[in-house]
């Protein structure tokens, strides 16, 4: 079957018509990919320093609410922990702690604020 040449210009601008709407197509797929990617590791990002703060303030007020001259635990996990927020015992890698019994230091950093949170127990002075 042999075309005439204005029916070959139609079928090759069908053709390039065509590759250029799967490439448009395709772009528009990476960069949907890309930004569901970004938004669902910021969502988890989000989430694991929701759990984080809230262990945080869970052990606060544990290690608060030791009598003075009580005995301090030497580990976190001697605590009796809920970990709310939806929170497991693998956030505790997230915390740095010491004790001597009579008094102990929890660190954790804060990656949105790129800081460590430092707080001593017991706490004197009302802070």
């Amino acid at each position: 079957m042999i075309l005439d040449p204005q029916a070959r210009r139609q079928k090759a601008t069908k053709v390039v018509v065509s590759l250029l709407l799967a490439t448009v197509l395709l772009f528009v797929a990476v960069q949907g990919g890309r930004i569901i990617a970004n938004t669902l590791r910021e969502a988890d990002a989000s989430a694991r320093d929701s759990a984080q703060a809230a262990l945080q303030v869970e052990i606060d007020r544990l290690l608060s609410a030791v009598p003075p001259g009580g005995t301090y635990p030497s580990s976190l996990q001697e605590l009796p922990l809920t970990y709310p927020d939806g929170g497991d015992a693998s956030l505790l890698s997230q915390f740095e702690y010491t004790s001597d019994g009579k008094s102990c230091t929890l660190r954790t950093w804060v990656a949105r604020r790129e800081e460590w949170v430092v707080v001593s127990y017991p706490q004197r002075d009302g802070s």
